[in-house]
């Protein structure tokens, strides 16, 4: 089996993984936890499957074709079981996670099983533990995080490669994992590394790696029935990837309009959080499941302890630069 080491968690597998999760080396260190993740045949008995008691505490208002809940969550003994209709459940525990396919032999599936993994499954297991998971970008300019939070089409991948043009590293695309500081310390807030990779739509990856064919061509799709691609970082891609977990310094919020000028305004606490709120994974399901207070209360805290930002900027590549250079000023203020 591989180990990885992912949102701060150590993942152990033999899964065929597609993403370039960060491998790691020799022995795990003395005391630190580890997560297994297996893939189980169709039709295998999941663990927590005959857990006695087990129930229904979640079902998402979203519809699959077939008119049944997107995601339904069970609470079994200790064991969380996930099931996102029509691709796969996971059982999901703090120190296995094991995941068996639905539906036909669609050879995509097991592609649309790891990025259920890589997104919801792993940032619930991340929010079980403490971590809160925010949908948003960041790179480490530095050695400190700047992050950018913002829903789908908000900009925040465009923002996250045009710092890295001026040398900032990628810490994480699209999934954020946020770790408050020990209790009782004055330490940081820490932006937990992701893997070395990007999705963009295609207009922005030929504008990332020019409009070479040979660039373009080997970029596979980030979901078979979306039209974002992949687009790798480091040596063979874009830029360099910060693989240690880094202070977080900003958080900004875009806002992307036609015309005029950057404008970066502090944004107050509570209206901070909120954002913080609206932008974090999984919201109805950590309700459901009695986690809400806690989360709050960590947003809460680092919505006092980290300056969010309103970012308004103008749209257009050309812009791109003025954009970045405000972006700087601002986090090196």
């Amino acid at each position: 089996m591989k180990r990885y080491r992912l949102y701060g968690l150590d993942l152990v597998s033999d899964f065929p993984f597609t993403h370039p999760l960060p491998e790691l080396a020799g022995e795990p260190p003395a005391g630190r936890a580890e997560v297994r993740f297996d893939l189980l045949p169709r039709g295998a008995v999941l663990p927590g499957d005959e857990a006695p008691g087990a129930r229904v505490v979640y079902r998402s208002p979203e519809r699959a074709k077939g008119g049944e809940s997107v995601l339904i969550a069970t609470r079994a003994g200790e064991r969380t079981l996930l099931r996102f209709a029509g691709v796969a459940e996971f059982s999901v525990a703090p120190e296995r996670i094991a995941a068996r396919p639905e539906g036909s032999d669609d050879p995509r599936l097991p592609a649309v099983v790891e990025l259920r993994l890589l997104g919801p499954v792993l940032a619930f297991r991340l929010e079980s533990s403490g971590v809160a998971v925010l949908h948003a970008s960041a790179v480490a300019v530095d050695g400190r995080a700047v992050a950018f939070l913002s829903a789908n089409r908000g900009g925040k991948t465009t923002l996250a490669t045009s710092l890295m043009a001026a040398g900032a590293k990628l810490l994480t695309d699209d999934v954020l994992a946020v770790q408050a500081p020990a209790a009782g310390s004055s330490g940081d807030f820490l932006a937990l590394p992701g893997y070395p990779q990007v999705r963009a739509w295609p207009a922005d990856a030929e504008r990332l790696l020019g409009p070479a064919p040979a660039a373009l061509a080997g970029l596979v799709r980030a979901h078979p029935g979306h039209d974002k691609l992949r687009v790798p970082v480091g040596p063979d891609g874009l830029g360099r990837f910060e693989p240690s977990p880094s202070p977080l310094a900003r958080i900004y919020l875009p806002e992307r309009r036609n015309g005029g000028p950057v404008s970066i305004v502090p944004v107050p606490a509570r209206e901070a959080l909120m954002a913080l709120v609206r932008h974090s994974f999984l919201p109805r399901l950590v309700e459901a499941l009695g986690w809400a207070e806690r989360r709050l209360d960590l947003l809460a805290a680092l919505a006092e302890a980290v300056p969010v930002r309103r970012l308004v900027y103008p749209g257009g590549a050309g812009r791109l630069e003025a954009v970045r250079r405000a972006v700087l000023a601002d986090a090196g203020s």
